[in-house]
């Protein structure tokens, strides 16, 4: 299929010449090298890479002979042109106008009808597609069946509606828009064949005429491939629409599957309400039995209770007046403790300084023990000649002196000992008075055994 501008270029062409341009009435008999294979006089070709393609698009040059012949061919190609377009009327006129209008209206109501018929179904369409969404769960499996065949009566009157539409639309095109398709077309071929007339005068070739077929051979190509894409689509949408109706039966057979479980588990659902309404009734009898027998054991308690209540109340003031006693008792053995304990700390403290007097004095005594025999060892260091007869004597001295050292020293160690032991002594009962106090505090609430324990003490 050629697009309309081609077709129109060549129907204009030949209809317009009487010959071809390379006709051999008119060329020479003799050929010159690089002619047309016709027998023209034709320059030799000149290829160029100029175009899209692969290879380099061939332009042949005229010669002046022929050169002229085409510009007269040409020439006569846009007379006819201009004919024709003052024959056909031009669509801006108001009586074409009103003409294109009423045969529109006309062939139109049919096709206006269809796309509003097309459009409430779509809208019906839309509204059962949201139903179905909302509708889930067994107890609307009747309303999404019902919805379900609804959709699909919907969706063929949709497919035979839009078949109708098509086949309505080819058969009634808009002749105004292509009366003035036809006549663009036409001004693109008289502007075509007023280039080619400029080209062939100035330079003897046709290089634009044939730039502009190879375009068009190019998008028909295009076309061609766009159109086999398309049945390609198609083909593909027609697998799939096989696809989904078997889906849908499979869907289908599914659906009653679980239908049939349905309705088993309804009659299962049944006979299990059955016998737990019986079973209930049964436990309802049981329970208000053993709700009386409760109740009756249940007030025998209460009142087992308040009797209880009555005597650990009265219990309860005797227990008040004992704490009464007993506090009273505890806050004077307090105050009496706390004096005795200020009295053993009083005496400890006085005792700790005479001890503490006593090992001073020990200490100064053995300091001195400790000068005397120094003084005295230097003595005996100083006097080497008399140390030989005064040995014996001296060392006696000497030892008797170290004796007694080490008996004092023992006693101040022995003072110290004794002094440590009372301090540990006197400690241990204060901690123990403090211990027996927390544990008389603890025993405060401890009942009548406790109180008479206390009076006691």
């Amino acid at each position: 299929m050629k697009p309309p501008a081609a077709s129109l270029a060549g129907g204009a062409l030949s209809s317009a010449s009487p010959a071809p341009l390379n006709s051999p009435q008119v060329s020479s008999t003799h050929t010159a090298p690089g002619a047309a294979p016709n027998g023209s006089t034709a320059g030799p070709p000149v290829a160029s890479n100029s175009s899209g393609g692969g290879g380099g698009t061939v332009y042949w040059q005229l010669s002046p002979v022929e050169a002229f012949r085409a510009v007269v061919l040409i020439e006569e190609a846009l007379r006819q042109l201009l004919f024709v377009s003052k024959l056909v009327p031009s669509s801006n006129s108001s009586q074409n106008k009103n003409q294109l209008d009423e045969l529109a209206i006309s062939k139109g109501d049919e096709i206006v009808k269809m796309i509003k018929e097309q459009s409430l179904l779509e809208e019906k369409f839309k509204e059962l597609t949201d139903a179905k969404q909302k509708l889930k769960g067994l107890s609307n499996i009747e309303k999404l069946r019902s919805v379900e065949n609804e959709l699909e009566e919907i969706s063929q009157k949709m497919r035979e509606s839009n078949k109708e539409l098509c086949r309505s639309l080819k058969q009634n095109p808009n002749i105004q828009e292509n009366a003035v398709k036809l006549q663009l077309e036409r001004q693109k071929i008289q502007e075509w064949y007023a280039d080619l007339l400029n080209e062939v005068k100035e330079s003897f070739t046709f290089k634009s005429l044939q730039d502009r077929v190879t375009a068009e051979k190019h998008q028909q190509e295009k076309l061609n491939e766009i159109k086999k894409r398309t049945r390609e689509s198609t083909q593909a949408v027609r697998l799939l629409e096989a696809e989904l109706k078997k889906e849908t039966a499979e869907y289908e057979r599914e659906m009653k599957y679980t239908n049939a479980e349905i309705n088993k588990l309804k009659e299962e659902l049944q006979q299990n309400r059955l016998r737990s309404s019986l079973k209930l009734s049964f436990e309802e009898k049981q329970l208000a039995a053993q709700e009386a027998s409760l109740l009756r054991v249940l007030q025998q308690k209460e009142v087992d209770l308040e009797e209880a209540l009555v005597v650990e109340q009265k219990r309860n003031v005797s227990e008040e007046t004992s704490h009464a006693h007993l506090s009273k008792f505890a806050k004077e053995y307090i105050l009496k403790v706390q004096k005795e304990r200020q009295e053993w700390y009083d005496r400890f403290t006085q005792e700790t300084e005479e001890k503490q007097r006593v090992l001073t004095d020990l200490l100064k005594h053995q300091n001195t023990i400790m000068r005397t025999l120094a003084v005295t060892q230097q003595r005996l260091d100083d006097d080497q000649e008399h140390r030989e007869k005064e040995e014996k004597d001296a060392m006696q001295k000497a030892q008797i002196l170290i004796e007694r050292s080490r008996q004092e020293e023992r006693l101040a160690n022995d003072s110290v000992k004794i002094l440590r032991h009372f301090a540990r002594l006197y400690l241990k009962k204060v901690q123990d008075i403090l211990e027996a106090q927390k544990s008389k505090k603890k025993g405060k609430g401890g009942g009548k055994k406790g109180g008479g324990n206390a009076k006691g003490k």
